[in-house]
């Protein structure tokens, strides 16, 4: 993954990034999260359209905000 924006909070690193391999068969986006202390992915959840750089946020109450270069904003609950 060529990652657009990481974000460490917690147990858990989150990065929005262009998945591997899709650079020559069209663009593929995904918002991940890992497992800190291994490495481990514990979910991966398609975007629409590239994240902007650095447009990774965590709210108070553990939802992830996703800032995309066309100008939307998508909201993730859960951890």
């Amino acid at each position: 993954m060529t990652s657009n924006a990481v974000l460490v909070s917690g147990q858990l690193a989150r990065e929005a990034s262009q998945q591997a391999g899709s650079q020559n068969s069209g663009a593929s986006f995904a918002l991940a999260a890992f497992d800190v202390d291994h490495g481990q992915p514990r979910w991966i959840q398609p975007l629409p359209s590239p994240p902007a750089k650095w447009g990774l946020a965590v709210d108070r109450d553990g939802r992830i905000l996703v800032t995309l270069e066309c100008g939307s904003l998508l909201c993730f609950a859960g951890s």
